[in-house]
């Protein structure tokens, strides 16, 4: 204790005297004592964090912190069931029956987040084609075909535009699905003059007619690049009237206008249609 009586010993006992006067005075004071205590480096062995002249000493606080990030675990969803979707794909609805011959299923929507699949809501009962799935789809068969397809970006409907991302195409007087293998239309979107007859075959559908089914609905893109003829046409997920359908994918009035509302082309939306045995093949 040397130093005490030399002059950097009187500016210590200064400050001490002055923290002091400040501990008093701290019930008046609206501000903080701050008070500069300058050490002799004879008196600081072993203090870390002050060393050297006055002049040229650095303060230095270091205070180790420990953080530990917690990653919630996936919840487990029918997505995992699938092969790995490209990365680009951030929406995908499932479409499951039971077995191949079942004309009903469950349709169920779902948005990657960051690494995770979450669900839009509670599945919805789907009406599916009359005779079930199929791996190998005709023309006529009455079944909804099995597998993982991307959803076309134009809504259609006979009803109002809908809020949506998507494009929407108002279905007028002579607006056609063309289901006639063998013409150069097959499968696709047709408009010819009003009360026109038809060019296509007795099968093709006047679109403005079939109410409420075509209220709105989306084109699924089976058989759609390449189109091969005889393969299966006109694969729309549209309004359910209750019953099974021709091969289409049918669901609640509702329900479909939530998923049109959800659907962004920006997030490259796919469908999958399978069996519940058979949703790790796609």
């Amino acid at each position: 204790m040397a130093w005490v009586g030399s002059e950097e010993g009187r500016w210590y006992l200064r400050g001490v005297a002055l923290s002091l006067a400040c501990m008093r005075r701290v019930a008046l004071l609206t501000g903080l004592c701050f008070v500069l205590l300058v050490v002799p480096a004879a008196a600081t062995t072993g203090v870390t964090g002050v060393t050297g002249d006055p002049s040229t000493s650095t303060t230095t606080s270091t205070s180790t912190s420990t953080s530990t990030t917690t990653t919630q675990p996936c919840v487990a969803t029918a997505v995992g069931t699938l092969k790995p979707l490209a990365a680009s794909v951030r929406q995908v609805i499932i479409v499951n029956a039971r077995k191949a011959q079942d004309n009903v299923g469950v349709l169920t929507a779902y948005s990657r987040m960051g690494t995770c699949w979450t669900r839009l809501s509670r599945g919805v009962p789907a009406e599916l084609g009359i005779e079930g799935l199929a791996l190998h789809k005709h023309e006529g068969d009455g079944k909804t075909p099995e597998g993982i397809f991307s959803l076309a970006t134009t809504v259609y409907g006979i009803g109002p535009r809908l809020s949506t991302a998507l494009r929407y195409h108002h279905v007028v007087c002579g607006d056609w699905w063309d289901e006639q293998p063998g013409t150069t239309r097959y499968n696709q979107f047709v408009h010819v003059a009003c009360e026109a007859p038809s060019p296509f075959g007795a099968k093709s559908e006047p679109l403005w007619t079939i109410q409420p089914q075509y209220q709105h609905f989306l084109v699924i893109n089976y058989n759609t690049a390449p189109i091969r003829s005889g393969l299966g046409s006109a694969i729309f997920l549209h309004v359910s009237v209750g019953r099974p359908t021709a091969g289409c994918v049918a669901i609640g009035a509702a329900a479909l206008e939530r998923i049109i509302g959800w659907l962004n082309p920006m997030a490259h939306p796919e469908i999958v249609i399978s069996t519940t045995g058979r949703l790790h093949q796609w």
